[in-house]
């Protein structure tokens, strides 16, 4: 029987419409914000949660599991917290440790 495994990272950082006012007046806002306060010891962090079901369950669901835009809701598949992650570094190589990572068949879930 094969799974099928949901992450569940939830962050709250601004409010929408703060955040929609910074992003428009400086695109880059965020990344570098993020970036400094890493570098400054002010890790974020997220709480981690799965959401596991089967393959047979998921073709039970009205949408589509595998399609990005939709959330699987917690009344259907409980989320399961399993710890926390934390950046707490900064990549040496944007390149091969963000952009092509993303890439990599290895990575996908």
């Amino acid at each position: 029987s094969q799974s099928i495994v949901m992450s569940n990272a939830r962050c709250t950082l601004r409010r929408c419409d703060e955040a929609v006012k910074i992003s428009g007046a400086d695109a880059d806002f965020h990344r570098r914000d993020l970036w400094e306060a890493i570098e400054a010891g002010a890790y974020p962090e997220w709480e981690m949660g799965l959401q596991i079901f089967t393959e047979e369950e998921a073709e039970g669901f009205d949408f589509d599991v595998l399609d990005a835009t939709k959330i699987v809701p917690e009344e259907l598949v409980p989320v399961r917290r399993v710890g926390r992650m934390v950046l707490n570094r900064n990549p040496d190589n944007f390149f091969a440790e963000t952009e092509q990572v993303a890439k990599d068949s290895a990575m996908l879930a």
